[in-house]
């Protein structure tokens, strides 16, 4: 042990004891673990390893094939009689919509687009490329409505069923088919099937309207209608026949 003497001043003194230095061994505490980073690979592969793969096959499956039996159907009227009406799209916006907008000096700066209240038109800065036709596809001769539209304007036409199967309508079609939303018929106030949706003709005061057509019976003339209303909304269709026949016929349907 050293003994230091250290000079407080004013004739003070005081001794110091200094202890030597020493280390000791306490030992392992506790459960330890190696230093290392995991291979993520390995990981997941020790994690595949206990997975049932034929299990979680077979599930999925199970509820692919379940899937359209847990559609919402919508029970709608069918049309008696052929008629037009024009439907106003605008909405009042909720909230602020914001994003990037450029300044007058020409820099992008993030902000308001639209304030909350105003009244938003979307067909003056969107117009839709194809027509939606609400069916019933549990009517034999709605379905065959649906089939003559899409075989004769694949490019335009979406089918969209208020009940039935689209899946198993879709591979008689040789296309997709949608279910219908709540939403969609009451924004497009769809009250009767088969109705048929397009943006109003651009040059009349129906452009920034929504045209709902109910196609009443017979449909045996429908088509000419339909094809009226599509020449009207799209004069120029622009999208070769033969490319879309080609994707009908890989998707596997029944239109070649």
């Amino acid at each position: 042990m050293l003994i230091r003497t250290v000079a407080l001043g004013a004739g003070a003194l005081l001794l110091v004891t200094i202890a030597p230095a020493s280390a000791h061994n306490l030992g392992v505490q506790g459960r330890t673990f190696p230093i290392g980073e995991v291979d993520m690979r390995l990981l997941e592969a020790q994690s595949l390893s206990h997975v049932n793969i034929k299990k979680i096959d077979a599930q999925m499956t199970r509820s692919a094939k379940e899937f359209p039996d847990h559609l919402k159907q919508f029970v709608l009227p069918a049309a008696r009689e052929t008629k037009t009406r024009w439907v106003d799209p605008s909405v009042v916006l909720n909230r602020n919509i914001e994003g990037m907008h450029r300044t007058a000096g020409g820099q992008w700066r993030w902000g308001v687009l639209w304030k909350q209240g105003t009244v938003v038109n979307p067909l003056k800065y969107v117009r839709p490329t194809t027509a939606l036709l609400y069916i019933n596809g549990l009517s034999s001769k709605q379905t065959a409505l649906a089939a003559s539209a899409v075989d004769q304007w694949p490019s335009r036409v979406v089918v969209i069923e208020t009940q039935g199967d689209p899946v198993l309508l879709a591979h008689q079609l040789g296309m997709p088919v949608y279910m219908a939303k709540a939403h969609s018929l009451d924004r497009y106030q769809v009250k009767e099937v088969p109705s048929l949706v397009v943006p109003g003709p651009l040059r009349t005061g129906h452009a920034y309207d929504l045209r709902v057509t109910s196609l009443g019976l017979p449909y045996t003339g429908d088509n000419r209608i339909i094809g009226h209303i599509l020449d009207q909304t799209w004069p120029a269709d622009g999208v070769s026949l033969k490319l879309i026949k080609g994707s009908q016929k890989a998707y596997g349907g029944a239109a070649q």
